[in-house]
């Protein structure tokens, strides 16, 4: 049985969704793996699709909202997020995924803003 492993994963791609067309990278850190050891940039489809069948947990910023629909877009990587205790699926493999912008506006729905940009700038001051 292959090991699998939780990551926290952020994509850069041209555009929002749904004008985006090209995602220049993909990184991800593995957790557990300290230091560079444990951090990944992927480059394109075939990189990502050979990470995917080893992952348990993917840890994202609002990714249910950007990342997951910009592989489905552009490189065709299907995903399902399920509910009532059924599987999520990533390229048709179980996964679990975990959006802390959700997460954040689920727990907090006073706070105001809750995307990066928001936290940086109560964290700043700026």
């Amino acid at each position: 049985m292959t090991k699998k492993f939780d990551i926290v994963l952020d994509s850069e791609g041209d555009n929002l969704i749904p004008l985006t067309s090209v995602i220049h990278c993909v990184v991800i850190k593995i957790l557990g793996i300290d230091g560079e050891a444990g951090m990944r940039v992927i480059m394109d489809r075939e990189g990502l699709l050979k990470v995917i069948p080893h992952v348990n947990k993917v840890i994202m910023a609002n990714g249910l909202g950007y990342d997951l629909p910009a592989f489905r877009r552009v490189w065709s990587i299907p995903y399902s997020v399920s509910a009532n205790g059924k599987e999520d699926t990533w390229a048709g493999h179980p996964v679990t995924f975990i959006d802390t912008l959700h997460l954040s506006q689920f727990l907090s729905p006073d706070r105001g803003g809750h995307s990066v940009q928001a936290w940086a700038e109560r964290l700043t001051g700026v």
